[in-house]
This record gives structure tokens, C-alpha cells and sequence, in this order.
């Protein structure tokens, strides 16, 4: 938005400034995006132990359950089942076919724990 095009763009291409350049490709900004989203996740997670004093709970991530939902996650919580039901409704095959990092909420968990110990030495 507010970008200049003084000449083509490659389709794929992501664009900014004025005149507009071609940064990466989308594919590119897709993976940079999926590793700064783990990292954001994890630090969202350490902020909650430290400001609220208290374990993150899984209804606390719902735009990282991409990262660690398992379908008996999401069949046991009412809440999280209901949410992932409304928001992927159209698009609940491309959902559960994603490879995840981390299987289970169980194990997010521990590595906020490793990210946290990491963070305080």
C-alpha cells in the first residue's frame, strides 16, 4: 500500500517502497514469516509465565495452534475445537494436512520452557 509501480512486477513477487521494488519472492516471505511466527509464539509464551506468573494455556494461542494442535487437542477443548471450526470451515483439510513443529500442546510448552531458561542466562 502506498507503493509506487513505475515498471512490471513479476508475479510472486512481494513489492514495497516508492518506487516499488521487488523484495523476495512470496515464497520466501512465506518461510521467513513461518520461522518469526515459532519465535513470536515462544516469546508470547515466556511473557505470559513472566507477567501472569502462571502456564500458558492453550486458548492463549490461537493464531500459533497451526504450530502444535493435534486432533485430539482439538476434539477434547470445546473451545478451541469451536474456534478452529469457525475460522478454517472452508479450509479444515489444508488445516490438518500442515506438518507441525510440535506435536502437541505439550511439547510447545517445554520449549517455551528451554526458550525461557535460554533467555535468562
Amino acid at each position: 500500500m502506498g507503493s509506487v509501480i513505475t515498471k512490471s512486477i513479476p508475479s510472486g513477487s512481494v513489492v514495497a517502497g516508492c518506487p516499488a521494488k521487488v523484495i523476495c519472492t512470496v515464497e520466501d516471505y512465506y518461510k521467513k514469516r513461518k520461522e518469526q511466527c515459532r519465535d513470536e509464539a515462544l516469546e508470547y509464551g515466556v511473557s505470559i509465565i513472566d507477567k501472569y506468573k502462571r502456564d500458558p494455556k492453550i486458548e492463549d494461542f490461537p493464531e500459533e495452534w497451526s504450530l502444535f494442535l493435534t486432533k485430539e487437542e482439538y476434539e477434547n477443548n470445546p473451545v478451541v475445537k469451536g474456534f478452529v471450526d469457525f475460522r478454517f470451515r472452508n479450509y479444515l483439510v489444508e488445516f490438518w494436512g500442515q506438518k507441525r513443529p510440535y506435536n502437541g500442546f505439550q511439547m510447545f510448552l517445554e520449549e517455551i520452557n528451554t526458550y525461557r531458561e535460554r533467555l535468562n542466562k
